[in-house]
């Protein structure tokens, strides 16, 4: 179930991509969702299991009949409601609980939430002039290592400085058009 909820969570991150960084966080499911999960995630069969070129698990893609919730903390209400309406196309039956949060006080919303212990959002939001400092937090699940194994080369090489921390780990997916591209 666990893995399932990672994978469901890095789904969330790639289709509702914020207008700074998305990531997986926390994994916050019930005993009940455990359950259903991880009946469903039997249900895969073992022909969708791939390899990658490191030999660590590659991502599946989940069943259009999962279920769960995410939460999600973010300041861009019309793109929140955009991007999770699509999410939904594919996935109808993932709610989303969406706490709206002034995009210059994430930072210390989530500083506040590791120092109480309060739970933090499956898919957390990052922008740009802070997120060197978000990066840095214990609050990251690597997007580059399993159950994820995110590659950094998929994407342009200028944009891998703003998607790791100083450790080398992908904390963020970029998501933002460079106008240099078009």
């Amino acid at each position: 179930m666990k893995k399932r909820m990672k994978q469901l969570t890095s789904l969330a991150a790639a289709a509702v991509l914020a207008t700074g960084l998305l990531s997986g966080c926390g994994n916050q499911s019930t005993e009940e969702e455990t359950t259903k999960n991880t009946n469903t995630s039997d249900s895969v069969s073992s022909e969708d299991q791939t390899q990658n070129a490191g030999g660590a698990e590659a991502y599946t893609e989940l069943p259009s009949d999962y279920e769960g919730t995410l939460t999600m903390w973010g300041w861009d209400d019309n793109y929140y409601k955009t991007m999770t309406a699509a999410f939904q196309k594919k996935y109808p039956n993932v709610t989303f609980e969406y706490t709206p949060v002034a995009n210059g006080d994430l930072l210390q919303k989530y500083q506040t939430a590791l120092a109480t212990g309060t739970e933090l959002p499956d898919v957390a939001w990052s922008i740009i002039d802070s997120r060197a400092k978000v990066f840095e937090l214990d609050m990251w699940e690597p997007l580059n290592q399993a159950p994820y194994n995110f590659d950094i080369q998929e994407v342009f090489d200028y944009l891998h400085p703003l998607m790791v921390n100083s450790k080398g780990e992908v904390c963020g997916i970029e998501q933002s058009i460079s106008p240099a591209g078009i």
